[in-house]
Order: C-alpha cells, then sequence, then structure tokens
C-alpha cells in the first residue's frame, strides 16, 4: 500500500450502530439492494426519518439473524431485523431474565455488545 492510497471505512447506516468496517473484523458490511421493493423494504427497516441511501451506504450482519443477508424472499433474513436500538425493557424484567444486574454495571453494560445479544431477544416479542 503507498501512501497515497485511500481506504474506505464502511460504517453500518443504523441510528444507534457503531460497528465499522476495519482490518480484522469479522463483520460484512452490505450494499442496499437494487431491486426497488426490497430496497424499499431495507429502508423501512433501518426507520431513519428522511432518510436514503446512497451508494456507499452499508448495512453490517449484526442486523440479520444469521449474521447474513439471504436473497431467497421467503428467507427471515430477506430484510434486516435485528436492532438493538429499541427501548430496553424495565430493570426488574432484566434481573429476572439475565440474573444479576448490578446497576453499577449498568452504563459499561449497556453498551457491550453482550448486553445487546442479552437484550435483543425482547425486540422478538
Amino acid at each position: 500500500m503507498h501512501s497515497g492510497d485511500l481506504i474506505m471505512v464502511h460504517t453500518c447506516v443504523v441510528t444507534g450502530c457503531r460497528n465499522r468496517r476495519i482490518p480484522g473484523t469479522s463483520l460484512s458490511f452490505y450494499r442496499f439492494p437494487r431491486d426497488p421493493d426490497r430496497k424499499q423494504r431495507w429502508i423501512s427497516a433501518v426507520n431513519r426519518k428522511g432518510w436514503l441511501p446512497n451508494d456507499g451506504s452499508r448495512l453490517c450482519s449484526t442486523h440479520f439473524i444469521s449474521g447474513k443477508q439471504v436473497k431467497n424472499p421467503r428467507s427471515p433474513d430477506y430484510v434486516p431485523t435485528v436492532f438493538t436500538s429499541a427501548p430496553l425493557p424495565p430493570e426488574s424484567d432484566m434481573k429476572e431474565e439475565t440474573g444479576a444486574f448490578d446497576s453499577s454495571d449498568k452504563q459499561d453494560s449497556i453498551d457491550s455488545p453482550i448486553s445487546q445479544l442479552h437484550t435483543s431477544k425482547y425486540l422478538a416479542k
């Protein structure tokens, strides 16, 4: 690589998602589909009022149930459905579901990927 070479760093367009394509990441980043119907379904799923994707817009693999997009319209991963930016359930529900939850750990654990995995099950209800 030459000092003048540019590296495109893709960031996920989902509000609240901080995932970026950096060397060594295991995440995939997907362009919005060309098919107009499917593209509109992705835009609706991203749920950003007044926003439209451009050629550089990418969605990361964490927003798909299996971790990757699927081109079969009957698959649940045809459209992204995993979004952890939804409101969290009340703290009492969290304690019940995840065991002891020390409030002093709240700030650190809410932003952690492990915490996001625990809270993503509430989105399916």
